[in-house]
């Protein structure tokens, strides 16, 4: 296997250079410039692979593929939580009457 190179794209097929030719560049080396590379330890529901064996598929859909499917509405964007504003901590009352003190 050499040092650099992509996948095609899964949904058209396109080539996909990679983003780094420098073999001592230490980059992933599936690295695709122009596409988005994804990996899957597989899904509860697949048929096709759900191998729970913590292998995982990798595969690459260019830029142009993801920009389709982003305006045809089929590409999820989840950002991280935000986080939760500190919780003001009292003293409990366990006779139920509230908060002591």
């Amino acid at each position: 296997m050499e040092s650099t190179f992509t996948l095609p794209c899964v949904v058209c097929g396109a080539e996909l250079e990679p983003a780094f030719n420098n073999p001592m560049a230490n980059a992933e080396p599936n690295q695709p410039h122009g596409g988005t590379t994804f990996f899957t330890n597989g899904h509860y529901g697949s048929t096709v692979f759900d191998q729970m064996d913590r292998t995982e598929l990798q595969i690459n859909l260019c830029d142009p593929c993801l920009l389709k499917a982003a305006e045809a509405g089929r590409v999820l964007h989840f950002a991280p939580p935000r986080p939760s504003p500190p919780r003001a901590a009292v003293l409990w009352a366990p006779d139920g009457s509230g908060a002591l003190g």
